[in-house]
């Protein structure tokens, strides 16, 4: 929609703006990296935006975090791997430990 290209138009001309998104994803990788090391996942790779973890249960994490309504994405060609978008606020952060056995 028109409305969706201007917002964008005017988050790209914001300097101050993508700094500051830049620095909290970053913050927010590294605390979802010491949550899924906390859960003894082993992280392999990932982006700003993601995460993808080794576990050698990654299929009954993936049930357990699926009842938990949290949605991660498993790849069929290796099942040890698991793909965790960041979490937003405080929730979801917490349903997110809770699910994986340790504190946010």
């Amino acid at each position: 929609s028109s409305d969706a290209i201007a917002a964008g138009l005017a988050a790209y001309a914001d300097e101050r703006w993508i700094a500051r998104e830049r620095a909290v994803l970053q913050k927010s990788a590294q605390r979802l990296d010491r949550l899924l090391a906390l859960s003894g996942c082993e992280v392999v790779g990932g982006t700003s935006l993601f995460r993808v973890a080794r576990a050698p249960d990654a299929r009954e994490r993936f049930a357990r975090l699926l009842a938990a309504g949290i949605l991660v994405r498993p790849f069929d060609f290796d099942p040890t791997l698991l793909r965790f978008g960041l979490p937003r606020g405080r929730e979801q952060w917490r349903r997110l430990a809770a699910a994986l056995g340790t504190r946010a």
